[in-house]
């Protein structure tokens, strides 16, 4: 559920402004220009946040969180400083707030304890404006006094609330209805409409405060993303997951980060800064995406989507135009792999049972593994060394296997205590291959030969795809629906670093370290046409397609394979 409040943050001529939401099933707090750009997280740690309002003239916001252990009405800075409670007694589920700018008071809904209760915007002068009865059916003017005070109209389940004038306005579920009364006294109660289906919210118009400026009106500021109100002055303030350079300027991109995909969604999490919270690549025609793989030197993004049964490439400095690179003879393209230094892309494909490589900048495509394959599912490349690794979930033999990049030499390295081998990743420096298990619910890893196995992580509920970054493995957990991270040597301390993610699937990690090494197809495809293959021997292979294509510099058939010793 999202709840969006207004900001009263004008720019120049009053053309833009910014908007702060909270979000009930991510637990947080968050700002972005009107149109959804430059978007940031404040606070990650709420419970259950609801209503949301600012103050421009005081720098301030103000939020309610039902948290079921300390209810709670919370101020801070419009740019997330000096966080303070200004409610914690006497309310249980605080919904919607509003401000009173003529009195600077703000107001706000309780629905379980049938109150509309008013304070100074410091937290001070608490008062009950009104509040429920059960002795009372109808509405007194001039009610008797008791020890709380005089005897208030009805408010059974009051949800959203404004001000206007002297009126305050607010809309409850129980009557199903939108009421006022007037905001000093609680009194003149009166329904202005009745028997709405579903009354939310209400918001009054005109806005306060548009006549107001402030110094992120002139040029932003001076502030390269983020524009925040404070009570003195601003603060600039960058995107989730960018780092604030000279106190103006963010840096342009994350310089490492995860990517990874779920049910209609791709999300990147930088670990450039805290908190690790994932930001939506606004792919368009996203469903249901599965494989993920990087080209880090050419900014491109591969991934497959099985409600789709294809392959697709996009652009990370452009997200919007994402292209179809494969999408025939293809069905459950479950793993993908880039060898970023022959410019290939390699997938398994669980429907046709088949691993198979295509150039990328030919699209030359060939079948290399299509035998005994029961449910070929990760893929893994390690381009400086020639091998190719993948898992395969077969009936009672389930094993992980590798071969040369060409597909020859094919050999089983784990076949022993492995159930459903689904994320695969590979530490280019210790030379070590890690794997996720949805069977054995654990997380493992072993060297290049499938010798010195070492179990990780136990008692995982279901996890997917998998990725290494410096010290730590990342994977994504169907079941937990979370991102999670350990130390890759030692598995632990083990953290959750993202959760409430609908069907999590491959994760991938980008760094421009993580793409380095050489070898003879590095310069000019090493004299190959079309695909050029490395071998371990120091050697690699150039081969053409499955279909034929007359362009092969073999001219042969397009199952020919050609042998070229590696020079160095």
């Amino acid at each position: 559920m999202f709840h969006l409040a207004r900001t009263e943050i004008l720019r120049e001529f009053f053309s833009e402004f910014q908007l702060y939401w909270t979000d009930e099933s991510r637990h947080s707090l968050e700002v972005s220009e009107l149109n959804g750009t430059r978007r940031r997280v404040l606070f990650t740690d709420l419970g259950n946040p609801r209503g949301i309002v600012t103050h421009f003239p005081t720098g301030a916001l103000f939020w309610s969180d039902w948290n079921e252990q300390n209810p709670r009405i919370e101020k801070s800075y419009m740019d997330g400083q000096n966080r303070t409670v200004l409610v914690d007694t006497d309310v249980a589920w605080p919904n919607c707030l509003t401000i009173d700018w003529e009195r600077n008071e703000l107001f706000w809904t309780d629905a379980k304890t049938n109150k509309i209760e008013a304070l100074a915007l410091d937290g001070s002068k608490r008062r009950t404006v009104l509040k429920y009865s059960d002795e009372t059916s109808s509405v007194f003017f001039n009610p008797p006094a008791t020890p709380d005070g005089p005897e208030l109209p009805v408010v059974p389940h009051p949800y959203g609330i404004a001000v206007l004038d002297e009126w305050l306005y607010w809309t409850d579920w129980s009557d199903k209805s939108l009421q006022r009364a007037l905001k000093a006294s609680g009194e003149r109660n009166s329904t202005v409409k009745r028997s709405m289906k579903a009354p939310m919210d209400v918001v009054t118009w005109p806005l306060p405060g548009t006549s107001l400026q402030s110094s992120c009106s002139r040029n932003n500021g001076h502030c390269s993303h983020l524009c925040l109100r404070t009570p003195q002055a601003h603060s600039c303030a960058c995107p989730t997951g960018l780092v604030l350079k000279d106190g103006r300027s963010c840096s342009g991109e994350p310089t490492h980060y995860l990517v990874f995909g779920g049910k209609n969604y791709l999300g990147r999490i930088s670990m450039d800064t805290k908190p690790f919270w994932d930001v939506g690549l606004e792919v368009p025609g996203i469903k249901h995406p599965v494989a993920l793989d990087v080209h880090y030197k050419t900014q491109k993004l591969y991934y497959t989507d099985a409600d789709k049964d294809a392959i697709f490439v996009v652009s990370l400095n452009n997200l919007s135009y994402p292209e179809v690179l494969l999408d025939t003879y293809i069905n459950s393209p479950d793993g993908l792999a880039v060898d970023w230094i022959a410019e290939n892309l390699y997938w398994t494909d669980a429907g046709r049972k088949c691993i198979e490589v295509v150039r990328l900048t030919r699209l030359s495509r060939k079948v290399l593994i299509d035998e005994d394959l029961q449910e070929p599912r990760a893929i893994a490349v390690f381009p400086s060394k020639g091998f190719l690794f993948w898992s395969d979930w077969g009936e009672n033999a389930s094993r992980i296997e590798r071969s040369y990049l060409d597909g020859s030499h094919r050999t089983v390295i784990v076949n022993t205590n492995i159930g459903w081998p689904n994320g695969l990743a590979l530490d280019y420096k210790s030379e070590r291959l890690f794997w996720i298990d949805a069977q054995e619910k654990r997380l493992e890893s072993c060297d290049l030969e499938g010798e010195r196995r070492q179990v990780l992580v136990t008692d995982l509920p279901h996890p997917f795809g998998l990725a290494l970054m410096n010290s730590f493995v990342y994977w994504t957990d169907w079941n937990r629906s979370s991102i999670e991270m350990a130390d890759k040597i030692f598995g632990k301390p083990q953290a959750v670093i993202r959760t409430d993610i609908r069907e999590p699937m491959e994760i991938v990690s980008i760094r421009s370290d993580l793409q380095e090494g050489s070898n003879s197809c590095g310069h000019e495809n090493g004299g190959c046409t079309d695909l050029c293959l490395y071998r371990p021997e120091g050697g690699h292979v150039c081969a053409c397609g499955d279909e034929p294509d007359p362009h092969c510099s073999t001219g042969r058939s397009s199952y020919f394979l050609r042998y070229y010793p590696d020079p160095h």
